[in-house]
């Protein structure tokens, strides 16, 4: 047969009861995917504050993610300096980070942009009135949920420049202990940890 490794076809009914060679029960021959339990949220929780590697795990693509910093490309360095100054400011570097953590422990995370422009926190952010950012605070998925009741219907542009936000939760409900708000997602920066399928 020229070296060729071909399984060895057998009409003599030989089996291996030993092995399961030419059973139902054939190790060889039967794979079945078992998909792992789920992991309740406080389960993570203990590991990751408990397992060292655990922790690292998690938090090592996070920390490499933002500790380089990034380049916003602009031709201004003064506007760039400004930008810059003001994340430092809103301690942007250690939130992003927290937000990358929680999204890759819990598959998500959001950071609440506390934004000073006239607005309460459940109607959308009003562009043109924007005066700052005065905090961010960053939830993670356990406690910060999209309500997938109030979904956007429209295929319409929602504003200048951006995309399309059909069928995507209009707003999230945060259960945190220092109190229960609904906010909307254009003060949201949401982070996931990959997409899954419906």
């Amino acid at each position: 047969m020229g070296g060729w490794a071909l399984s060895e076809f057998r009409m003599d009914g030989y089996i291996n009861r030993y092995t399961g060679y030419g059973t139902y029960t054939d190790s060889s021959e039967r794979y079945e995917y078992a998909s792992e339990p789920w992991t309740p949220d406080v389960s993570l929780v203990n590991h990751y504050e408990t397992n060292g590697l655990f922790a690292k795990i998690i938090d090592t693509p996070a920390e490499e993610a933002v500790k380089h910093g990034f380049s916003l490309a602009l031709n201004n360095p003064d506007y760039e300096q400004y930008i810059e100054d003001t994340l430092d400011i809103l301690d942007w570097e250690a939130k992003a980070a927290t937000a990358i953590k929680w999204a890759r422990l819990f598959g998500g995370a959001i950071i609440v942009m506390l934004i000073d422009d006239g607005g309460e926190l459940t109607e959308p952010v009003n562009w043109d009135g924007i005066q700052s950012i005065d905090e961010l605070r960053v939830y993670e998925r356990p406690i910060a949920q999209p309500d997938f009741a109030n979904c956007y219907d429209t295929f319409g542009n929602n504003g200048p420049h951006r995309k399309s936000k059909f069928g995507m939760p209009q707003y999230y409900q945060v259960s945190s202990v220092y109190g229960s708000f609904t906010v909307h997602e254009s003060r949201c920066l949401v982070f996931r940890n990959g997409t899954l399928p419906e």
